[in-house]
């Protein structure tokens, strides 16, 4: 397939996000430039897929790359908002990612017949990772895995999701995600101890629990 002269260099909360997808047909929801549907084009990792944007502007930046890059043929493109009007019997992937807990909290439950017809849901909140977890845990949800890195100083939560009863986390688990827990990876240890001296420089009374809790997770990093 040919790659055209599009040049770029994806990022490293990217290029997470791509391996962590199973299947060979994806859509990514807020889609901004297009990259990570081109990089996973061009590394053959996906057959097909659909770039979306609720705004004008990012989807026309998105056609140009595609177009650049060669690459029109697999990579679509289409002007919605969250999930409306998006297959997912024809994409079994859904790449939720670049936005607040929040809003993708918002995409999900206003589709949510639709997105629980996708084989996997992969979500990376930039923040309130704990309200998603809890929603997702609500709405008919399993969390099959998680991860977090750190890139430029800052840490970025990716969550595998797909339909399915979960039991419950506890505080912890939710808070800090229990598989992350489990995992005890480095950039986890980091992130925790990161959370400890935010809390305390802040120091405020109202965030000594949360304080607490961040310290009682170190103990089992």
């Amino acid at each position: 397939m040919a790659c055209g002269s599009f040049k770029m260099k994806i990022s490293k909360r990217l290029q997470k996000i791509a391996e962590m997808v199973k299947y060979p047909a994806m859509v990514d929801i807020g889609t901004d430039h297009g990259l990570l549907p081109i990089y996973m084009a061009r590394q053959g990792m996906v057959g097909c897929a659909l770039a979306t944007d609720v705004n004008p502007g990012p989807l026309e930046r998105a056609m140009e790359n595609i177009a650049a890059a060669g690459l029109a043929g697999c990579v679509k493109v289409q002007l919605c908002d969250g999930l409306e009007g998006v297959c997912p019997q024809k994409y079994e992937t859904c790449v939720i990612a670049g936005m607040g807990g929040g809003l993708i909290i918002d995409i999900l439950q206003r589709n949510l017949e639709a997105a629980h017809g996708f084989k996997q849901i992969i979500a990376s909140p930039q923040r309130d990772v704990a309200d998603v977890r809890r929603f997702l845990h609500q709405s008919g949800f399993c969390i099959n895995d998680e991860d977090i890195i750190e890139e430029k100083g800052k840490f970025y939560n990716i969550l595998d999701i797909s339909s399915g009863i979960e039991e419950a986390y506890d505080e912890k688990g939710y808070v800090f995600g229990k598989i992350l827990l489990q995992k005890k990876s480095d950039t986890m240890k980091r992130y925790v101890g990161a959370e400890v001296e935010k809390v305390r420089k802040i120091g405020r009374g109202e965030l000594e629990g949360y304080l607490q809790l961040c310290l009682e997770v170190m103990g089992c990093l």
